[in-house]
């Protein structure tokens, strides 16, 4: 009995090392505690393979749902969460539902929680929003709960000092950037992730003489050229696709019926060549019929490039599915990589074949192998490994000295230590 009491003790804690060795698909750097009313600004990292939304978040005191002000997107290839914390102090959890992941190379949908503390401090201030996603001018509204001015520093377009009064106030920024820019802006003690798209475009000058880029034969490519969908009566469902600049363009925009589509972001654009766009389409209405087919056009001057988008409707979900293609059929490489099909290996991993481009990274179309490293998680690797075979030693040790002297634990205990003298 005891020699089976003792080895459920060991497995225990072999699963104890074994847990410690491996890592979360998806991890955040929220923060343990915030004040009252404080802006919580968060950043999730890790294989997110479809959308995160609003929908699937939750705030939770003691189990009961709390509601609070916040929004979470993709900012500039990371998601975002930013939401104004509880105005009471207490202990509250963050709960994702239904992030679709990759975990030792398998694609699964996990529930992320992550508990955070509310002190009994309050905030000076606090912003909205706690991101930024823009081709314009914007502004940040400030809350202040002080009772006199406040000046505050603020890092975008330049460093300046800017007061805030009790109440609401709006710091406006003037959009001056070109291309697509991800930036951090600070607005007194808070950092803003931003992801600009700028208003102006390059000029194209070389050694003080303008000159006008010649754009034949090159193109600003649609990446798919085809979206082909089998989706569930009224299933709702966002579709990626991106737009590769060959050259620099200027007030670029899409072409479609705001009735059936909804696509992010919806507004005229500069690109800059070689500077890939990325678009959201959602279907927002479905028609009465079995099928949906429409054609959505990206408009440059007098160019116009389309993309074709086709749904049929299925009562069967073995039959849902989703494929991206070229104009000659051939499967894009620009598709998601769960529906090429494939896995976005983690950072700690590496593809046992060549990987292919996806618009989730690199998509790995084999098996995701752990890399060989020797950075700090594979050093608490060896150490871990190393206390394991310290424990199988000292149950070796302890067996053998049992066999070899036929003394029961209970019978040392009995008699006590020998006298020698």
């Amino acid at each position: 009995m005891k020699k089976k009491v003792f080895f459920i003790f060991v497995a225990f804690l072999i699963l104890v090392v074994i847990s410690f060795s491996l890592s979360s698909a998806i991890t955040s750097d929220i923060e343990d505690s915030y004040k009252k009313k404080e802006t919580m600004i968060v950043g999730f990292s890790g294989a997110i393979n479809e959308p995160i939304t609003n929908s699937q978040l939750l705030f939770k005191r003691n189990n009961v749902d709390v509601p609070l002000e916040y929004d979470i997107k993709n900012v500039g290839g990371k998601y975002y969460l930013w939401a104004i914390a509880p105005e009471n102090e207490n202990n509250y959890s963050l709960i994702i539902n239904d992030i679709s992941t990759t975990e030792s190379g398998v694609n699964r949908k996990i529930n992320y929680s992550r508990e955070f503390i509310v002190t009994n401090e309050s905030a000076d201030y606090y912003i909205r929003p706690g991101f930024i996603i823009s081709n314009e001018d914007f502004e940040v509204k400030i809350n202040s709960d002080l009772n006199t001015k406040q000046d505050i520093s603020v890092s975008f377009p330049s460093d300046r000092i800017v007061s805030i009064y009790p109440g609401v106030n709006s710091i406006y920024f003037k959009n001056e950037l070109s291309g697509s820019n991800l930036i951090y802006i600070k607005v007194g003690i808070y950092t803003l992730p931003a992801y600009i798209i700028g208003t102006k475009i390059d000029s194209g000058e070389t050694n003080g003489n303008s000159s006008k880029t010649n754009n034949v034969s090159r193109r600003l490519i649609i990446n798919p050229e085809k979206i082909k969908s089998t989706v569930l009566f009224n299933e709702k469902k966002t579709y990626s696709f991106r737009v590769d600049p060959e050259y620099a363009a200027s007030d670029v925009y899409l072409d479609y019926d705001r009735n059936i589509f909804s696509i992010e972001p919806d507004a005229r654009f500069n690109f800059r060549e070689n500077e890939p766009f990325y678009y959201n389409l959602t279907v927002k209405n479905y028609p009465d019929n079995e099928s949906l087919s429409e054609t959505i056009y990206l408009r440059s001057g007098n160019d116009s490039y389309p993309l074709y988008f086709e749904v049929i409707f299925t009562e069967k979900s073995e039959d849902v599915s989703t494929t991206y293609e070229n104009s000659d059929g051939s499967v894009l490489t620009g598709a998601r990589c769960s529906e090429i099909p494939g896995v976005v290996c983690s950072a700690s991993e590496i593809c046992s074949s060549t990987a292919v481009s996806s618009l989730d990274g690199p998509c790995c179309t084999t098996i995701c192998q752990q890399k060989k490293s020797s950075g700090g998680s594979s050093v608490w690797g060896y150490v871990l490994f190393g206390i394991l075979i310290l424990i199988l030693v000292a149950v070796w040790f302890w067996y053998k000295n049992k066999g070899g002297n036929r003394v029961s634990l209970a019978n040392a205990v009995t008699t006590g230590p020998k006298n020698f003298d």
